[in-house]
Protein backbone atom coordinates (compact mmCIF):
# COMPACT_ATOMS: atom_id res chain seq x y z
CA UNK A 1 0.00 0.00 0.00
CA UNK A 2 3.12 2.40 0.88
CA UNK A 3 3.58 1.96 -3.20
CA UNK A 4 0.59 2.85 -4.06
CA UNK A 5 0.59 6.10 -2.19
CA UNK A 6 4.37 6.93 -3.27
CA UNK A 7 2.80 6.19 -6.90
CA UNK A 8 0.33 8.68 -6.79
CA UNK A 9 2.94 11.99 -5.82
CA UNK A 10 5.77 10.56 -8.24
CA UNK A 11 6.96 12.11 -10.94
CA UNK A 12 10.37 11.58 -13.16
CA UNK A 13 13.36 10.20 -12.09
CA UNK A 14 11.64 9.09 -8.38
CA UNK A 15 8.81 7.54 -10.22
CA UNK A 16 11.94 5.35 -12.05
CA UNK A 17 13.62 4.57 -8.50
CA UNK A 18 10.09 3.32 -7.36
CA UNK A 19 9.57 1.07 -10.41
CA UNK A 20 13.16 -0.48 -9.30
CA UNK A 21 12.03 -0.42 -5.54
CA UNK A 22 8.93 -2.37 -6.53
CA UNK A 23 10.34 -4.68 -9.09
CA UNK A 24 13.25 -5.65 -6.50
CA UNK A 25 10.61 -5.96 -3.41
CA UNK A 26 10.49 -9.73 -2.97
CA UNK A 27 6.61 -9.56 -1.36
CA UNK A 28 4.96 -7.49 -4.24
CA UNK A 29 3.45 -9.15 -7.34
CA UNK A 30 1.09 -6.38 -8.54
CA UNK A 31 2.08 -3.51 -10.43
CA UNK A 32 -1.12 -2.23 -11.42
CA UNK A 33 -1.38 0.98 -9.32
CA UNK A 34 2.65 1.72 -10.84
CA UNK A 35 1.24 1.64 -14.75
CA UNK A 36 -1.61 3.63 -13.92
CA UNK A 37 0.07 5.99 -11.81
CA UNK A 38 -0.72 10.16 -12.42
CA UNK A 39 2.50 10.60 -14.05
CA UNK A 40 3.32 7.55 -15.73
CA UNK A 41 2.32 8.92 -19.17
CA UNK A 42 4.47 11.75 -18.71
CA UNK A 43 7.61 8.93 -18.29
CA UNK A 44 6.72 7.66 -20.97
CA UNK A 45 6.30 10.31 -23.51
CA UNK A 46 9.47 12.85 -21.62
CA UNK A 47 11.59 9.83 -20.62
CA UNK A 48 15.06 9.29 -21.46
CA UNK A 49 16.07 5.92 -22.74
CA UNK A 50 16.76 4.74 -19.26
CA UNK A 51 13.39 5.66 -18.31
CA UNK A 52 12.27 3.62 -20.72
CA UNK A 53 13.76 0.55 -20.46
CA UNK A 54 12.28 0.73 -16.72
CA UNK A 55 8.98 1.11 -17.89
CA UNK A 56 9.33 -1.71 -20.04
CA UNK A 57 10.95 -3.77 -17.72
CA UNK A 58 7.69 -3.23 -15.43
CA UNK A 59 5.23 -3.84 -17.86
CA UNK A 60 7.50 -7.23 -18.08
CA UNK A 61 7.09 -7.98 -14.50
CA UNK A 62 3.29 -6.79 -14.73
CA UNK A 63 2.32 -8.76 -17.76
CA UNK A 64 5.21 -10.66 -19.25
CA UNK A 65 7.47 -14.40 -18.25
CA UNK A 66 10.96 -15.51 -17.65
CA UNK A 67 10.95 -16.08 -21.11
CA UNK A 68 10.44 -12.93 -21.93
CA UNK A 69 13.08 -11.34 -20.30
CA UNK A 70 15.26 -13.63 -21.75
CA UNK A 71 14.45 -13.55 -24.77
CA UNK A 72 14.25 -9.08 -24.86
CA UNK A 73 17.63 -8.79 -22.33
CA UNK A 74 19.25 -6.62 -24.78
CA UNK A 75 16.79 -3.70 -24.57
CA UNK A 76 16.18 -4.37 -20.46
CA UNK A 77 18.36 -3.45 -17.92
CA UNK A 78 19.68 -5.86 -16.22
CA UNK A 79 17.71 -7.61 -12.70
CA UNK A 80 18.93 -8.31 -9.68
CA UNK A 81 18.74 -12.23 -8.65
CA UNK A 82 15.89 -11.49 -6.20
CA UNK A 83 14.14 -9.87 -8.88
CA UNK A 84 14.98 -12.54 -11.51
CA UNK A 85 13.39 -15.30 -8.74
CA UNK A 86 10.13 -13.30 -8.54
CA UNK A 87 10.23 -13.11 -12.13
CA UNK A 88 10.33 -17.01 -12.00
CA UNK A 89 7.51 -17.22 -9.86
CA UNK A 90 5.35 -14.31 -11.58
CA UNK A 91 6.09 -16.97 -14.53
CA UNK A 92 5.25 -19.84 -12.52
CA UNK A 93 1.89 -17.91 -11.62
CA UNK A 94 1.03 -17.25 -15.70
CA UNK A 95 1.85 -21.43 -15.91
CA UNK A 96 -0.75 -21.59 -13.32
CA UNK A 97 -3.85 -21.51 -15.56
CA UNK A 98 -3.88 -25.44 -16.25
CA UNK A 99 -4.72 -27.60 -13.78
CA UNK A 100 -1.83 -29.49 -13.37
CA UNK A 101 1.86 -28.60 -14.73
CA UNK A 102 4.61 -31.36 -14.85
CA UNK A 103 7.94 -30.47 -13.64
CA UNK A 104 9.61 -31.10 -16.82
CA UNK A 105 6.89 -27.87 -18.24
CA UNK A 106 8.04 -25.71 -15.41
CA UNK A 107 11.93 -26.46 -15.60
CA UNK A 108 11.68 -25.18 -19.42
CA UNK A 109 9.96 -22.05 -19.05
CA UNK A 110 11.40 -21.02 -16.12
CA UNK A 111 14.92 -22.03 -17.11
CA UNK A 112 15.51 -24.36 -14.35
CA UNK A 113 18.16 -27.53 -14.31
CA UNK A 114 16.62 -29.73 -12.04
CA UNK A 115 13.07 -31.16 -10.26
CA UNK A 116 14.21 -29.75 -6.97
CA UNK A 117 14.81 -26.05 -7.81
CA UNK A 118 11.40 -26.45 -9.47
CA UNK A 119 10.32 -28.03 -6.39
CA UNK A 120 11.65 -25.23 -4.18
CA UNK A 121 9.68 -22.15 -6.79
CA UNK A 122 6.19 -23.73 -5.90
CA UNK A 123 6.96 -23.98 -2.13
CA UNK A 124 7.84 -20.35 -2.63
CA UNK A 125 4.87 -19.39 -4.18
CA UNK A 126 2.87 -21.63 -1.35
CA UNK A 127 4.33 -19.92 1.50
CA UNK A 128 3.72 -16.35 0.09
CA UNK A 129 0.24 -17.83 -0.78
CA UNK A 130 0.34 -17.04 -4.20
CA UNK A 131 -1.02 -20.36 -4.84
CA UNK A 132 -2.41 -23.33 -3.74
CA UNK A 133 -1.94 -27.18 -4.62
CA UNK A 134 -0.16 -30.22 -4.50
CA UNK A 135 3.39 -31.36 -5.36
CA UNK A 136 3.58 -34.99 -6.56
CA UNK A 137 7.27 -35.98 -6.71
CA UNK A 138 7.19 -39.10 -7.63
CA UNK A 139 4.99 -38.02 -11.13
CA UNK A 140 7.13 -34.95 -11.12
CA UNK A 141 3.73 -32.81 -11.58
CA UNK A 142 1.94 -29.49 -9.74
CA UNK A 143 -1.89 -30.10 -9.15
CA UNK A 144 -2.92 -26.53 -8.88
CA UNK A 145 -5.84 -25.51 -6.99
CA UNK A 146 -5.94 -21.71 -7.36
CA UNK A 147 -3.53 -19.26 -7.81
CA UNK A 148 -3.52 -15.14 -7.75
CA UNK A 149 -3.78 -13.51 -11.03
CA UNK A 150 -1.69 -11.50 -12.64
CA UNK A 151 -2.11 -8.02 -13.95
CA UNK A 152 -4.13 -7.46 -17.09
CA UNK A 153 -2.99 -6.29 -20.15
CA UNK A 154 -5.23 -2.90 -20.85
CA UNK A 155 -5.68 -4.30 -24.15
CA UNK A 156 -7.47 -7.79 -23.24
CA UNK A 157 -10.17 -6.15 -20.86
CA UNK A 158 -12.56 -6.34 -23.63
CA UNK A 159 -12.01 -9.75 -24.34
CA UNK A 160 -12.21 -10.47 -20.00
CA UNK A 161 -15.61 -8.30 -20.56
CA UNK A 162 -16.83 -10.32 -22.96
CA UNK A 163 -16.01 -13.56 -21.22
CA UNK A 164 -17.85 -11.99 -18.15
CA UNK A 165 -20.87 -11.16 -19.74
CA UNK A 166 -21.50 -14.56 -21.48
CA UNK A 167 -20.76 -16.05 -18.12
CA UNK A 168 -23.57 -14.02 -16.79
CA UNK A 169 -26.26 -14.40 -19.43
CA UNK A 170 -25.08 -17.92 -18.39
CA UNK A 171 -25.84 -17.94 -15.10
CA UNK A 172 -28.91 -15.96 -15.34
CA UNK A 173 -29.95 -18.62 -17.85
CA UNK A 174 -29.61 -21.25 -15.65
CA UNK A 175 -31.96 -19.14 -13.15
CA UNK A 176 -34.50 -18.71 -15.68
CA UNK A 177 -34.53 -22.79 -16.03
CA UNK A 178 -34.39 -23.55 -11.95
CA UNK A 179 -37.31 -21.18 -11.25
CA UNK A 180 -39.06 -22.73 -14.41
CA UNK A 181 -38.59 -26.06 -12.71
Amino acid sequence: EAYSLLAKQAKGKALVHLIQQAIDDPTLFSFNYLLTAPHIDALRQDGDESDLQQLRLLELFSYGTYSDYTQHTPSLPSISPKATRKLKILSLLTLCHAPSISYADMMQALDLTTPAQAEELVIEALYASLLSGKLNSAQQILTVESCVGRDCRPDTLPEIEDKLSRWLETCEDMMTALQAQ
